[in-house]
């Protein structure tokens, strides 16, 4: 409606390339665990840069790579919306993701990054991810 809070996302090319190449080794976090972790985990010496890239680019394919129709689109609108009513960053994952197969998340997320045509596409889009709906804090 025009008075949503919304980002425009723009592409971080180290991290894409990071995560690509995660995902085409194998060595990305599975995300049942990865979306567990807490800020240990996250942000653990040996992994921080792989964590960091492997969270933006799903943050990237949730708010840039879907249709605003998929139900990813508003797996992190849910997040903040739940985070900024309860202050409760378990509540807010829960709510987030209840209606969310992982596996199909998953498997949706690794293509994208797959598909170099697909993401240059999305990249040079002026697309903005709305975020919050009006009047939310």
């Amino acid at each position: 409606d025009g008075d949503d809070i919304a980002v425009r996302v723009g592409e971080l090319e180290d991290r894409q390339n990071t995560a690509t190449e995660l995902v085409t080794n194998g060595t990305y976090a599975p995300l049942d665990r990865f979306l567990g972790y807490g800020t240990k985990e996250y942000t653990e010496k040996e992994r921080i840069h792989q964590n960091y890239a492997q969270g933006w680019s799903l943050a990237y394919f949730m708010l840039k790579g879907v249709p605003l129709e998929s139900p990813y689109a508003a797996i992190i609108p849910t997040y903040l919306r739940v985070l900024a009513e309860t202050r409760d960053c378990q509540r807010a994952r829960q709510a987030a993701f209840e209606e969310i197969d992982l596996e199909a998340l998953e498997r949706d997320w690794k293509a994208f990054l797959k598909n170099s045509a697909l993401r240059a596409r999305v990249a040079k889009s002026d697309r903005i991810a709305p975020i919050l709906p009006a009047g939310k804090p």
